[in-house]
Parts: structure tokens; sequence; C-alpha cells
């Protein structure tokens, strides 16, 4: 489900499987998985006692529930190594491909961040390199871009200031911070108070309707809100224009 849903599409159109490894966000979803899966099985290994079948399955699931946003716990990760638990948090903002089931920022949305990130670095070592964004081998438009990296940036704001609110209602940073992080992934389950052993039914009830805010906007996404808004004030405008009320 953490696949981008068109490949499958292109796949059975095709007859052929070749779509899934030119796809980079694929590509970088599953080597994030895998790495991700053999950090948190190593520290479970080494930090709490797990055998070697116990930790691949324990850590596995984890890590696939939590990029995935599916939100299934089979462990209380509460009580794993702070390296752990630090990569699980990590995977909140992370997300899966584009197109697909899951919520979060989306692979594909960090791969064009990070090859503009790399971009604007050899742009400042070799002032007269010109050089365009690609995906999958096909060029990017900087409006393109200009999407991602706004989408970005709000993301992160609006994941600001909803901690902040947390915190001002009586909620620790850490409990703030990591149950922003996962009602705005669509992800549930937070680390502290909200962890994957309790509930938010201990939160007051201004933090539950944050909380379902956010969760309502990161499953339609920002965007989508906003296109939604648009209209409102709109209306609301003419509104005002038509009964003289427009200051």
């Amino acid at each position: 489900a953490g696949i981008n849903y068109s490949l499958y599409f292109y796949a059975l159109r095709t007859r052929s499987l070749r779509c899934f490894w030119e796809s980079l966000e694929l590509r970088v979803y599953l080597a994030v998985t895998v790495i991700a899966t053999g950090l948190v099985v190593w520290f479970l290994l080494t930090d709490y006692g797990y055998n070697l079948p116990q930790a691949c399955r324990y850590g596995a699931f984890q890590v696939v529930s939590i990029i995935t946003t599916t939100g299934f716990i089979t462990a209380d990760f509460e009580q794993w190594a702070v390296p752990a638990q630090i990569i699980l948090i990590l995977l909140m903002l992370c997300g899966a491909c584009a197109g697909s089931t899951t919520g979060g920022i989306k692979i594909d949305r960090h791969v064009i961040l990070a090859q503009k990130a790399v971009q604007e670095v050899r742009r400042f070592l070799h002032p007269r390199l010109v050089t365009r964004l690609k995906s999958n081998g096909k060029p990017l438009d900087e409006d393109v871009v200009l999407s991602v990296t706004m989408f970005f940036y709000i993301y992160m704001c609006l994941l600001a200031v909803s901690s902040y609110l947390l915190c001002m209602l009586g909620a620790d940073m850490l409990d703030g911070l990591t149950a922003a992080m996962s009602c705005l992934g669509g992800i549930g389950p937070a680390i502290g108070a909200w962890g994957p052993m309790e509930s938010y039914a201990n939160a007051s009830t201004l933090s539950k309707w944050l909380l379902s805010l956010l969760m309502l906007v990161g499953r339609l996404e920002i965007y989508t809100i906003l296109v939604l808004i648009r209209p409102l004030r709109k209306n609301r405008r003419q509104y005002e224009q038509q009964h003289g009320m427009d200051k």
C-alpha cells in the first residue's frame, strides 16, 4: 500500500515489472525501509535483549507500520533504545510513495528536496554551472520544485505551531511534538503520554480538537484544504460586495 498505485496500473498494462525498478522514488522508499529496519533490529539485539527472529519481526513490523502511516503496533517501542525511537520519529516525517494510501510528506517530495539541495550546493561551488532537476529521467519544472518546497515549509510550520499549542495546553515537549507529527502524518501512536500503549483519551478537549484537525489536514493534505477554503473566502467577498459590506 505504500507503493505508488500508478506503478501497479502501468505494470498490469505493460505486463512488465520493469517500471518498479525504474522508479527512483520506489528505490529510495525500499532503501529507507530496509536501512531503518536493519538499524532498529540492531538496537533491539544489542540493547533490548531480543533474539534475532524476534528482533526482525518486531523491528520490521514497526518500521513498516510507521513509514506507511498504518499505525498498528505489536510492541511497546517506548521501551526500546533511544536511537531506535529516534528512527521511528524520523519515519513519521517520511511517509511512503506519492500516489499511495499513506499520509506524511511522501518520499517523492523528499527526493526532490534532496536533489534541489545538492543542486544549490553545486551552484554555490560552481556559479556558472547550469543544471536541471530530473525525476525518473524526465526534467522537472521549476513550478513543481517550488510547489514541493512550499509544501514542506508549510508542513513544518504547521507542525511547529501545533506542537507549541499542545505544549501550551499542558503537554510535555516530547509529547506535543510526537503527537503533532503522528496526527499530521495520519499515523496514530506517538511517544510519551500518547504512546503505543496509551490512547488520546487523557488529552484535554482543546487538544483533541487540535489533534483531530491535524489528522484531517494530514489525510486530505494541505493544498486540498487550501483549495477548499479559497472558494469560501471568494464567495464571502462576492456576498460582501453585493451587499455593500466590502471595506
